[in-house]
C-alpha cells in the first residue's frame, strides 16, 4: 500500500510526459516528442552533462574525505580528538542554512564564486560522513590493522587495501546518499553560480518552471523524469550493498 501511494506520482509524470502537447493524461496517444525535443536541445544537454561532472567529482572527493577521516578518528589517538568528534556530532545538529552567509564569504574572499569549486569544496568534508565511516571503521579488529603494519604496509597502503575493503557497503550507501543529495542541490547552486553555461539540471529546471512562456507541461515532466534516472540508475546498481550495509548495521 505504501509502495503504490509513494509510486502512483512517479507514474503520472511519466504518463504524462508521453502524452502529445495539449492533450490530458486520459486523452490522445503516446509520444516521445517532449523527450526527443530535450535530447536535441543543447541547453539540456549542457545542464545534464554539468551535473554529471560535478555531482561525480562532489561524490568522489566526499568519499575520499569522508572514509579518510573516519578511519583516522577510529583507529589513531591524538591530542583534542574527543573534542572533534563532539564538534562534529554538534554540528550535526545545525540546519546546512546556518553556515551559507560563512562559506559564501570565504569563499567570496578565495575569488571562488561563480565556479565548480564553489560546489565541491564545501561538499568535500562533511560530519555526517566522517561519523558514518568512523563507526563502520570501529568495527574492524585493530589486529588486523596491526597485522598489515607488520608486513610492511604504510598507513596509506593500510588504509586502502585493508579498510576501504571491510567497510565496502558503508562506501557504496555513502556514495548513494551523498550523489543524491547533490545531484537535487539548488539553494547553494542558485547562490553560487551566475553564468547560466555552467548551470546544473536542477537549477536549469527551477528556471524553466519560472518562465511562464516554457511552462508546458509535457516539457517540464519529461524533462524531470530525464532528472530523476541518473539516481534511480545507481541506486538500482547498488542495491545489494544497500542492502548488505542494512543487514549489517541490524545485527550490530
Amino acid at each position: 500500500m505504501a509502495a503504490a501511494i509513494v509510486a502512483t506520482p512517479l507514474l503520472w509524470m511519466i504518463v504524462r510526459s508521453l502524452r502529445e502537447a495539449g492533450r490530458g493524461i486520459h486523452g490522445g496517444g503516446f509520444t516521445l516528442a517532449n523527450y526527443v525535443e530535450l535530447l536535441q536541445s543543447q541547453t539540456t544537454a549542457m545542464w545534464l552533462s554539468n551535473s554529471l561532472l560535478l555531482v561525480s567529482l562532489q561524490t568522489l572527493i566526499s568519499c575520499f574525505a569522508a572514509a579518510l577521516a573516519g578511519h583516522v578518528l577510529a583507529h589513531h589517538r591524538f591530542p583534542l580528538r574527543r573534542l572533534l568528534i563532539a564538534m562534529l556530532l554538534l554540528s550535526m545538529l545545525l540546519p546546512g542554512q546556518v553556515t551559507l552567509p560563512a562559506t559564501w564569504r570565504l569563499l567570496h574572499q578565495m575569488h571562488l564564486l561563480d565556479s565548480y569549486l564553489a560546489l565541491i569544496l564545501p561538499a568535500a568534508g562533511t560530519a555526517f560522513g566522517a561519523m558514518l565511516f568512523r563507526h563502520a571503521c570501529r568495527q574492524i579488529p585493530s589486529e588486523i590493522l596491526d597485522a598489515a603494519r607488520i608486513d610492511g604496509c604504510s598507513e596509506w597502503r593500510t588504509w586502502w587495501e585493508v579498510v576501504l575493503p571491510m567497510i565496502q557497503p558503508t562506501l557504496v550507501t555513502f556514495a548513494v546518499l551523498s550523489f543524491t543529495a547533490n545531484w537535487n542541490a539548488y539553494l547553494w547552486t542558485q547562490i553560487v553560480l551566475q553564468d547560466q553555461r555552467k548551470y546544473t539540471l536542477a537549477m536549469g529546471l527551477a528556471n524553466l518552471a519560472s518562465m511562464p512562456q516554457q511552462q508546458e507541461l509535457g516539457l517540464m515532466l519529461a524533462i524531470t523524469t530525464i532528472s530523476i534516472l541518473p539516481a534511480f540508475a545507481l541506486f538500482l546498481m547498488a542495491r545489494d550493498s544497500l542492502q548488505e550495509s542494512f543487514t549489517e548495521g541490524a545485527i550490530r
